[in-house]
């Protein structure tokens, strides 16, 4: 049987599809299948699966009439895997794999069976990202490196196409992606590597895109770094800090993410950026107060007082150069 089960959900992917799916083709591990799953698409992007289909005898395409969104689709494709592959790599229609990518991830997952999800560094657009390991750190304690995130530690985990699964997680963890969350994919990362390991490959093993129409890209003027630490922390901080710790970030969570929220009310911000937080906030049993929400005007307001030319460059500073890691 294969080692990997590849997937690639899409829908209305035409633009990005074919370099997509040339990327996984290409890899140097040729040992995997391919499942391209279509979500009700009407751009043509069902014929260019199909075509590719006809050529390589890996690719298997599932089309599904039913049009349901992103996450719920996600799920719905992990649904097909073989159950005898051993690993699963998501690749997103609108990113793509680097030539080394399956083989070097699959060596590091094949060194240690604790290891719970595998990593590597991700052009982000413009720039690489999850460079927040030290080199030597190639398989990580999961528990001191959720620890490490909960206490101001770099967001390492990456987005789907970034990552590689074992099957058997994919398949155990029903649904894998938590429908419900808005951080749906570093949600499911923190369960895979608590109380197991991480592991990261030092090299650029993929890309991925943010000037597209994707749910990242939509959210990413709701700053959803801090909305994602703080719900992330409440559901799972009490397993990796102690009950001093745990209290003293909560605090400091809570009144960034108010900050927030102040500059959101003070930029009058639509209902699409109130309904995001609080639906966020309820995903760990929380809401939005009054008071917190005015601690959180009088802070901004004193900052920009305080320090206007902080305000004056962070208004200037280009929208692609503000990253909207987690």
């Amino acid at each position: 049987m294969p080692t990997v089960s590849v997937i690639t959900p899409f829908h209305n992917t035409a633009k990005y599809l074919r370099e997509c799916i040339e990327s996984v083709l290409a890899q140097t591990l040729e040992d995997f299948e391919y499942l391209l799953v279509d979500n009700a698409s009407t751009d043509g992007s069902l014929e260019i699966a199909q075509e590719y289909a006809r050529r390589d005898s890996r690719i298997r395409v599932v089309h599904f009439d039913e049009l349901v969104p992103q996450i719920p689709n996600y799920n719905r494709a992990l649904r097909l895997v073989d159950p005898q592959t051993r690993y699963c790599k998501m690749v997103q229609a609108d990113d793509a794999i680097m030539p080394r990518c399956l083989e070097d991830m699959v060596a590091l997952a094949d060194s240690d069976e604790a290891i719970g999800l595998v990593g590597a560094y991700t052009i982000l657009q413009h720039y690489v990202f999850l460079d927040g390991l030290d080199y030597y750190e190639r398989v990580v304690d999961g528990d001191d490196l959720c620890r490490r995130y909960f206490l101001d530690g770099p967001y390492i985990f990456g987005n789907p196409t970034s990552q590689l699964f074992r099957t058997a997680d994919v398949l155990a963890m029903d649904p894998f992606f938590d429908e419900h969350s808005l951080s749906a994919d570093a949600d499911t990362a923190v369960r895979l590597v608590l109380g197991r390991k991480f592991g990261f490959v030092h090299q650029v093993l993929s890309f991925a895109r943010r000037d597209n129409e994707s749910i990242s890209s939509a959210h990413k003027a709701f700053n959803i770094n801090i909305l994602t630490r703080r719900v992330l922390l409440e559901k799972y901080g009490r397993k990796v800090l102690d009950a001093d710790t745990f209290e003293q970030r909560r605090k400091t969570f809570r009144r960034r993410h108010y900050q927030v929220l102040g500059e959101g009310w003070l930029a009058r911000q639509g209902t699409e950026f109130w309904d995001f937080h609080r639906e966020g906030l309820a995903e760990a049993g929380l809401a939005i107060s009054r008071k917190g929400l005015a601690a959180g005007v009088m802070l901004t307001l004193m900052r920009r007082l305080l320090n206007p030319e902080i305000f004056i460059r962070q208004m200037m500073q280009p929208k692609n150069r503000r990253r909207d890691d987690h």
